[in-house]
């Protein structure tokens, strides 16, 4: 590759300028964190 795209990532197919897609999986995911982060300050205080 030549250019501003030949670095260590290269090889790997590493494109910074991919168009980023949220999936449902995503909220999902970031639900599940907040409500064991919010359980687990709960539980701190009250137990």
């Amino acid at each position: 590759m030549i250019g501003r795209f030949n670095s260590d990532t290269g090889a790997m197919g590493f494109n910074p300028t991919r168009k980023q897609v949220a999936r449902k999986t995503d909220i999902w995911f970031v639900v599940a964190a907040v409500t064991v982060a919010f359980a687990l300050v709960a539980w701190a205080f009250l137990g």
